[in-house]
């Protein structure tokens, strides 16, 4: 690009970058950048805090960023105790509300975005507004199951100004939607980053952290509502998962859903199975733990993007259940069946023991980077144009 370097420079230096989360999955997916960016003294990061992180439905995963030792600017108390889809409508207007008077009062030289929840729509609109650069990660991405993630991811690259992406045909989607070519970058995916640098730990140290007891073998279940007109079924249908599952002989290590409308009834039943010994419920674990949890589990099973951004590279079995992940770029590692109960059981029992299906499951498979994307965008980062070029944006089609 040309002009490289033109922002560092302006800013004397050190440019002020703050960083916007609003969920555990989301800040897991961040946190190899924005621990680069914290230790280089090219940049002064700050962390905007809101959503789920500052309620109890991740056990207050704000305290994740707080042992990370990273700087929080501000905390935003913006989600609404509500399951419902006019809940979702009013939490992000009350980010939106709170998140100007932030940027106003901050003034950085960029925001950092990543994904395609609630945050990163009104903070894509909240920095356009207030003319501030916007850096979308994981833009380009795509998924065909009627989810609003889809348009949701689309509507905050058009308002971004420069696009850090996870795979190449992520970047080609940009270029296609108008984007030029020199705001978009090929990165990789934060998660891997986080998987190459946790090292590994022994399975009894891994129940030494959970502090309970581990039922061998076992397997990790992340099941989220659908964004669709089946939003609140999402009770009955974790329940159908956690049945095929247990028919399999599994322990079931299961994470609380996102805060999506329907959450509540999948938290319900969720809480029901975890009376039983062979169902253990975490809401936020450690990330050494986590990572732990998944490179020793037998098989990941629900419809988490994780299985299709960091199971590979683990070398990990994975079962994507129902239409959630629709569409989403994978390997062959992937089962990807319906929400069914037979079906689910059969792809499980495939996962978790047979032989010669997991053999064909090698690590490092993965279609989502190397483990070095936090490097490649703090390089990117240094080398930006001026702000005044930044924010001319113009579509190329």
């Amino acid at each position: 690009m040309s002009d490289a370097g033109g922002l560092l420079q302006a800013c004397g230096g050190r440019i002020k970058l703050l960083a916007l989360t609003g969920i555990r999955s989301e800040y897991d997916l961040l946190f190899p950048l924005l621990n680069a960016l914290h230790a280089d003294a090219a940049f002064e990061l700050g962390i905007v805090v809101c959503g789920a992180h500052l309620t109890d439905l991740h056990h207050h995963s704000v305290q994740q960023i707080e042992a990370d030792g990273l700087p929080i600017v501000e905390r935003l108390e913006t989600l609404l105790h509500s399951s419902s889809r006019v809940g979702k409508v009013k939490s992000s207007g009350h980010l939106l509300t709170a998140l100007g008077q932030t940027l106003g009062r901050e003034q950085p030289d960029l925001l950092l975005l990543l994904g395609d929840r609630e945050e990163v729509v009104v903070g894509s609109l909240a920095g356009l507004y207030m003319g501030i650069p916007v850096v979308h990660l994981a833009g380009g991405d795509s998924l065909h199951g009627g989810c609003p993630d889809e348009w949701v991811r689309h509507a905050a690259s058009k308002m971004s100004h420069l696009h850090l992406t996870m795979a190449e045909a992520h970047a080609q989607r940009l270029l296609a939607l108008g984007e030029e070519p020199w705001r978009v970058h090929v990165v990789g995916s934060g998660g891997v980053d986080r998987l190459r640098k946790e090292p590994p730990v022994a399975l009894e140290k891994l129940a030494e952290s959970l502090g309970r007891q581990i039922f061998s073998p076992y397997a990790v279940l992340l099941f989220h509502p659908l964004m669709d007109a089946h939003c609140q079924e999402g009770g009955a249908q974790v329940a159908l998962c956690l049945e095929a599952m247990l028919r399999a002989g599994l322990h079931i290590f299961v994470g609380a859903p996102n805060s999506d409308p329907g959450y509540q009834g999948v938290v319900d039943v969720i809480h029901a199975y975890a009376q039983r010994p062979e169902v253990t419920l975490y809401r936020h674990l450690p990330r050494s733990t986590f990572v732990a949890l998944l490179r020793q589990a037998r098989c990941l099973v629900g419809n988490s993007s994780m299985a299709f951004h960091e199971a590979p590279y683990l070398g990990l079995p994975a079962v994507n259940i129902g239409d959630r992940q629709r569409g989403r770029l994978g390997t062959h590692t992937i089962q990807s069946v319906p929400l069914e109960a037979e079906a689910i059981h059969q792809a499980v029992q495939r996962a978790a023991f047979d032989a010669d299906y997991r053999a064909t499951v090698q690590p490092g498979n993965t279609l989502y980077g190397d483990g070095y994307m936090a490097e490649r965008s703090v390089a990117l980062l240094k080398n930006l144009p001026d702000k005044a070029r930044l924010l001319a944006k113009r579509m190329t089609y």
